[in-house]
């Protein structure tokens, strides 16, 4: 592209370089069907973004990708219709992370639009089907934000429950949950407003994708864990002298059992007091066999040896 020098207009002293309107516009009509994309709390590569784009939005043809240094991503469609289907699409989540999608325009500035203003549906629930009209739905919407769009099925009247609509809305102030109409009688109707997705702002930062206050409350609700210190080493050591002492003295009353030849059957102390486990039954069987004389033995041989 080679470039030449062209003088500048001076205003009041100042040089201002002045533009040529068909320049602009041919310009305008090369990135009109392209799209900002933004994902709160997070920095996905070029290439992470653009596999989920091909997997996600059904585009066909793959679109061109840039990737702004200031975070966030301009993605150019082959038409006005991809772009659309888009943003209506909407809202779109990045791995649980919530996307925000707008139109580019020329006016387009990252900090005042991105951060700030940003494109989201809106309910309007129960609203007369009388005021459905794309004048009166602009009208409604016009009292929350900048009217974008209403979707497929408010526009073609196939679902009756409630109103569709996308508004471009600065986070950073109040958000409305009713709005107030008047209809030509002069009655005036309250409407309630649902928002499909709202991404947090934080006040104090002046930044979209966390709230500090919130952050803050949910701490103070964390129980606090408390240091209990350990037990005195002098207690410890009397417990593993006990505890040897212990095993010392069962290992004694075990060798004098072994040594009387007989046999020492333990139970459980509640529901099975008194009754003898399978294998203590047999030995006991086993010994009287051996012993012909003892009371309740077997008479004649072992039978247990060849």
């Amino acid at each position: 592209m080679g470039l030449k020098f062209v003088a500048p207009t001076v205003v009041d002293g100042v040089s201002i370089a002045k533009l040529e309107k068909a320049e602009v516009d041919k310009m305008n009509e090369i990135w009109m069907n392209a799209v900002i994309v933004y994902v709160v709390g997070q920095n996905p590569t070029l290439t992470a973004l653009k596999s989920f784009i091909m997997a996600n939005w059904n585009l066909g043809n793959e679109p061109q990708m840039f990737k702004h240094e200031e975070g966030y991503f301009v993605v150019k469609m082959g038409s006005r219709e991809g772009r659309d289907d888009v943003i209506f699409a909407g809202p779109h989540l990045f791995y649980g992370k919530p996307m925000i999608v707008k139109p580019w325009t020329a006016s387009f500035n990252f900090h005042n639009e991105v951060l700030k203003v940003i494109p989201i549906w809106i309910k309007l629930p129960n609203l007369p089907l009388n005021c459905w009209s794309e004048d009166s739905l602009s009208r409604i919407g016009s009292l929350i934000g900048v009217p974008l769009y209403a979707d497929e099925c408010t526009s073609k009247a196939l679902r009756v429950s409630f109103a569709r609509i996308l508004v471009e809305m600065d986070v950073t102030r109040e958000v409305k949950k009713m709005v107030k109409i008047a209809d030509p009688n002069g009655q005036t109707i309250v409407q309630p407003v649902l928002y499909d997705w709202l991404p947090a702002y934080c006040k104090k930062c002046n930044a979209v994708g966390h709230n500090c206050e919130a952050k803050v409350n949910r701490m103070q609700k964390v129980p606090q864990k408390q240091w209990v210190p350990k037990k005195d080493k002098v207690v410890q050591i009397q417990e593993v002298d006990e505890a040897i002492q212990k095993a010392t003295k069962e290992d004694e009353q075990a060798k004098e059992m072994e040594a009387e030849g007989g046999w020492k059957v333990v139970t459980r102390k509640t529901k099975d007091k008194g009754k003898l486990p399978m294998y203590a039954s047999r030995m006991i069987e086993y010994s009287n066999h051996q012993d012909p004389g003892r009371t309740g033995g077997a008479k004649g041989p072992n039978p247990y040896l060849s």
